[in-house]
């Protein structure tokens, strides 16, 4: 009944892979500098918040074991097409801090000693499960659906995490003020790296704010050592370099006495959870850098990289992923690249060798922690409830945003970050449901208020008027999930009556759950029940699935390129019905031809011998853009586009000529040069009136040149008046 619409291939074409920038070492070391800077600090950070749950002396093993996996992760990162800096997560730090704290009051009950070594080995194993996970989540494809968690989630995992952070580095000041460090001493150097912090971020914007907090507040506590003040560094001076996983007990956990079937699930529950998350956040940070310069890992690539994560986690190492803000800082002074990568590895192996951690204070570190945590949280969020508090209007969007971010903030402090990520998610999930459940369809329109582009006579646009309600149009939008198929149910059921055609538009939706198939195969049983037919349109035109789904789950429907296409194949078939019951509303050649109407049988011969008849192919340019404008064509059969160049630099349709058409009749009387192509859709038969001919038929048949005008000039009115009221039957809608 329809034919299927392809755009030309030349109007889409496949664009080009990126290129990659040429980049110096030198330019690579400039900006591996900068990320090392910005990415050590936090590393550490979150060594702190982990190793918080064991003596002291475990410390400087963290310590190693995460530094030497930023080296191992920025080694692998450099083989793949998707370069990244990484840093370790001070979320994932702290939910595994919380999930250390469960399993000491859990391991009497599992058969196991409350122990450090065993502990650790506990930890160990938590992060290897992690990283199988990650790296399982990235080889299925999930990273797709990582979009769908509402950013106030982050919003309320960073607040959250901000106020424990706050917690976690003041208990470490307190803990060594216990231990008999003097508080003088304490305060110096935390007020020096706050106040460096602060000083950084307001004037020297472009040095990384806590690596420079760190070194102030490094330099004041080199002057108390040298003073004679015992003080607690991040590495402690001599001591050996010892990786956490030659201390931790692995026999102990398979010892007979273990109770494997409560520790295995509760293992495998916190690894499949941490894993999660640090999928989640490698997720967002690759995605952000590809969009800065589109460039894109394979999942066997992503895969690698959580494999190298898992092989660190084993080690001792605490979370490392993927981070943004570094990737950006790296970028600062040229892409990011393999070299980049290779840099930062380099860099942070200088690090360990030189021991220059060994002259950072453990109090410098949580002053700049400290200080970190501030600018961490959510501000934005924090300023919006404080307008809320005060009794200020908000939007319900705005409402429903904060009251998600303070569950996740408050389950973090109330109970644990393991709380708060599931309380996270859950509540993420019920408001997605909700809002995209609210209202898949954004609007509704029939063919008496929306038309396409196509040039119609006088004729057809007088059938469109009566029978275009009988055109449906339906737009979808956001994320069509399985809160949607109620609603959609309903509005496809509502649009079947009284309807002709329907036509789903999906050129704003991204993506869409196999539940939704459902719905839209019942649409298609009660349609064609009703021989009524639903066309599909603009799946293509975003970078979702919308395409692939139609095409899985729907393989028969009939698809257009855009709505306008799918329009005006609607519009077509309702003419072509129109006629079929009413053989006086045809579209019969001579009713078609409107330019020759009010001519006698004498004159329309005339004029029609003066003009000569020209055929075109399928693909054939009846004029070009630019092109001098010397004749005027009248389309008999067939069907031709107009084709103007965008700003992007391909080509695009901008309407369709049909039979009764006249085609360049402004450039014709204006003497001007084509504005646009014009391209045969279809075999394509047309009249063509040269100046020439124009010319004398005007001195000799001043009365026939006089009515062809004045017709010219009627189409434009009917034509204009048909989009006033359709503008205006859209505009009460």
């Amino acid at each position: 009944k329809y034919r299927m619409i392809d755009p030309p291939q030349h109007i889409f074409p496949t664009a080009a892979p990126p290129t990659m920038p040429h980049q110096t070492w030198k330019q690579a070391a400039t900006g591996a500098l900068d990320a090392t800077a910005a990415a050590i600090p936090v590393a550490l950070g979150g060594v702190t918040i982990v190793y918080i749950n064991f003596p002291a002396q475990f410390l400087s093993y963290g310590v190693f074991a995460t530094i030497l996996l930023l080296m191992l992760m920025h080694a692998v990162s450099a083989t793949s097409a998707r370069p990244m800096a990484f840093g370790a997560r001070l979320l994932e730090a702290t939910a595994l801090s919380a999930m250390l704290h469960q399993f000491v009051t859990y391991m009497p009950a599992w058969g196991l000693q409350n122990k450090p070594e065993i502990l650790l080995a506990l930890m160990c194993v938590v992060g290897m499960i992690a990283a199988i996970v990650n790296a399982l989540l990235f080889l299925t494809g999930a990273n797709k659906y990582a979009r769908l968690i509402p950013a106030p989630v982050y919003s309320g995992f960073a607040i959250g995490t901000a106020i424990l952070l706050l917690f976690s580095q003041s208990k470490i000041l307190w803990n060594m003020w216990q231990s008999g460090s003097s508080g003088v001493m304490l305060l110096s150097i935390c007020a020096t790296a706050i106040a460096t912090n602060l000083i950084v971020r307001n004037y020297f914007t472009r040095l990384p704010a806590s690596a420079m907090a760190l070194v102030a507040g490094a330099c004041v506590g080199t002057i108390w050592v040298a003073l004679g003040k015992p003080l607690d560094m991040v590495m402690v001076p001599g001591q050996a370099l010892q990786l956490p996983w030659t201390v931790a007990d692995f026999a102990a956990l398979t010892a007979s006495t273990v109770k494997l079937n409560a520790m295995v699930p509760s293992l495998l529950y916190n690894g499949a959870l941490l894993g999660f998350m640090v999928f989640i956040n490698m997720t967002v940070a690759n995605e952000g850098v590809s969009q800065l310069d589109d460039r894109y890992a394979t999942r066997w690539q992503h895969a690698a990289v959580a494999l190298a994560g898992g092989v660190g986690a084993g080690l001792g190492a605490v979370p490392v992923a993927a981070s943004l803000q570094t990737t950006q800082i790296a970028m600062r002074a040229s892409p990011m690249s393999y070299r980049t990568a290779l840099c930062i590895a380099i860099v942070c192996g200088s690090v360990l060798g030189l021991g220059l951690l060994q002259w950072a204070a453990l109090a410098a570190l949580a002053g700049a922690m400290l200080i970190e945590s501030y600018f961490m949280a959510d501000v934005v969020a924090l300023k919006q409830g404080l307008r809320w508090i005060k009794g200020r209007a908000l939007t319900v969007g705005q409402k429903e945003d904060l009251v998600l971010a303070a569950t996740v903030t408050i389950t973090a402090i109330v109970f644990n970050m393991i709380a708060a990520v599931m309380a996270g998610l859950l509540f993420g999930l019920l408001l997605f449901a909700r809002r995209n459940a609210k209202k898949p369809v954004r609007f509704e329109w029939t063919g008496a208020q929306l038309h396409s582009n196509c040039a119609r006579s006088r004729t057809e646009l007088e059938i469109l008027q009566q029978h275009g309600d009988k055109i449906k149009v339906l737009e979808l939008e956001a994320e069509l999930f399985f809160g949607a198929v109620a609603s959609l149910d309903r509005s496809l059921q509502l649009a079947l009556q009284n309807a002709h055609t329907v036509v789903v538009d999906w050129s704003r939706v991204r993506n869409v759950d196999s539940s939704i198939a459902l719905s839209l195969k019942r649409a298609h049983r009660a349609a064609n029940a009703l021989n009524i037919s639903i066309l599909h349109a603009g799946a293509t035109l975003q970078q979702g699935e919308a395409a692939h789904f139609l095409a899985q789950h729907l393989p028969h429907a009939i698809t257009a390129i855009d709505l306008d296409r799918a329009l005006e194949i609607a519009e077509n078939s309702l003419i072509f019905n129109a006629a079929k019951d009413n053989p006086e509303a045809t579209t019969k050649l001579q009713d078609a031809l409107t330019i020759f109407k009010g001519l006698s049988q004498a004159q329309r011969k005339t004029i029609e011998t003066a003009m000569p008849k020209r055929l075109y192919k399928s693909g054939d340019t009846l004029f070009a853009a630019g092109d001098e404008s010397y004749e005027m064509l009248i389309i008999l059969y067939g069907s031709a586009g107009i084709i103007v160049r965008a700003t992007q630099g391909h080509d695009v349709r901008l309407t369709s000529l049909r039979r009764g058409a006249v085609v360049g009749e402004v450039g014709f009387l204006d003497n001007t040069p084509r504005s646009a192509t014009v391209v045969a859709q279809e075999d394509l038969s047309v009249y063509v009136l040269t100046r020439e001919t124009y010319d004398a038929l005007c001195i000799s048949d001043a009365e026939i040149m006089h009515k062809i005008m004045q017709n010219l000039t009627l189409d434009l009115a009917v034509r204009l008046r048909h989009t006033n009221k359709l503008a205006l039957a859209r505009a009460e809608v």
